[in-house]
């Protein structure tokens, strides 16, 4: 895993008063954990890189602790860089900046701060060249998880980390779900099609892009002459299409 450094948000906001709720099934190299907290080996080897400096388990790990059913290893966003031990446990370790470092986060003990799902889904947006899969990371938190994504409390969070990309994605992905469950032609049939309806307030979280704005991948780790639809309001360009997407989630 390679050690990167992120621009500072606005970081306006404080902790965030949520807590992660349902079940996990993250895992990783050091057992990341059960539903409530992190497991004692992953505390320790924390303390032993970290020390009592304020650190946040963060991106895919924290999004599977927040209550998303996914496998994910461990990213720990922490002020300033850390190389060497951090990446020989083969951690991803994010610099970051303290103004945005425990925005819409819940406090883990012992120094350590998880991000919210909400936090975390957008960091997996945002930052989704490090993320495999995340058009079906963002379909299946949006589809199977709603009741942990509030659509104005993404806004607000997505603005104060300045998180506009992830939030073009999120809300592409979502607008595209909402169409598959509404076409009646399709070959996915209704019943299935209901289980990856998506609440309409995802979509209009982005309703379009901003004059100047770049096109982005919908997963920019596939080419861009891979790209087969083209969400035009909010440019973001795709490598699969609504309905596959929709019919890996179901199957």
């Amino acid at each position: 895993m390679t050690d990167v450094k992120l621009r500072s948000g606005s970081g306006l906001s404080v902790a965030s008063r949520n807590t992660p709720a349902g079940a996990s099934m993250a895992a990783d190299t050091w057992a990341l954990a059960d539903p409530w907290g992190l497991s004692e080996s992953l505390r320790q080897r924390l303390v032993e890189v970290y020390g009592r400096a304020p650190r946040r388990v963060s991106h895919l790990g924290a999004l599977s602790l927040g209550g998303v059913a996914l496998m994910a290893g461990v990213t720990i966003s922490a002020s300033g860089a850390l190389y060497g031990r951090a990446r020989r446990l083969g951690w991803r370790h994010v610099a970051e900046s303290p103004a945005t470092l425990l925005v819409a986060a819940t406090e883990a003990g012992d120094a350590t701060w998880m991000s919210t799902p909400v936090r975390a889904l957008l960091e997996c947006a945002q930052h989704a060249r490090w993320v495999c899969g995340v058009d079906e990371i963002i379909a299946q938190a949006l589809s199977k998880t709603p009741r942990l994504f509030d659509p104005e409390e993404l806004a607000t969070v997505a603005a104060d980390l300045r998180f506009a990309a992830g939030l073009r994605r999120i809300a592409s992905v979502a607008d595209a779900l909402t169409a598959v469950a509404a076409d009646s032609s399709s070959l996915i049939p209704a019943h299935a099609r209901a289980m990856v309806a998506v609440d309409r307030a995802y979509g209009a979280l982005c309703e379009r892009a901003r004059p100047g704005e770049r096109w982005l991948g919908l997963d920019p780790n596939e080419p861009r002459d891979a790209a087969v639809m083209w969400d035009r309001r909010r440019r973001v360009w795709w490598h699969t299409t609504p309905a596959e997407l929709a019919e890996h989630l179901l199957y």
